[in-house]
């Protein structure tokens, strides 16, 4: 959800459920709790005001960038125990894994 955020434009709860495969009740409730930890913040839509889009915050940018470092980190010693072409067909086969799954909808 983060990652989906992190592009800086505000999604809406569509877009952003259908961009992390999560039903709409459990996304709010995701939302909500990233909210009170001030994460993200929620904004109403300056074309449509019936609309409410979601914003990374400050906070959950520096928060992205943490994570980013980790996983770099982590993939880093995946690649050197597993060799770097292994793991580059791993990733590549994971990435069409999450395409199909989305696209199952």
């Amino acid at each position: 959800m983060l990652r989906a955020l992190s592009d800086g434009h505000g999604h809406s709860m569509t877009d952003l459920a259908e961009a992390v495969l999560m039903a709409h009740p459990t996304l709010t409730k995701a939302v909500g709790r990233l909210v009170d930890d001030a994460v993200v913040y929620r904004r109403q839509d300056t074309t449509d005001r019936r609309r409410v889009a979601v914003y990374l915050s400050d906070l959950g940018r520096d928060l992205v960038a943490r994570l980013d470092r980790r996983a770099a980190g982590h993939h880093a010693e995946v690649a050197a125990a597993f060799g770097a072409e292994r793991t580059d067909n791993l990733m590549r086969e994971l990435e069409a894994l999450a395409a199909a799954c989305k696209n199952r909808d």
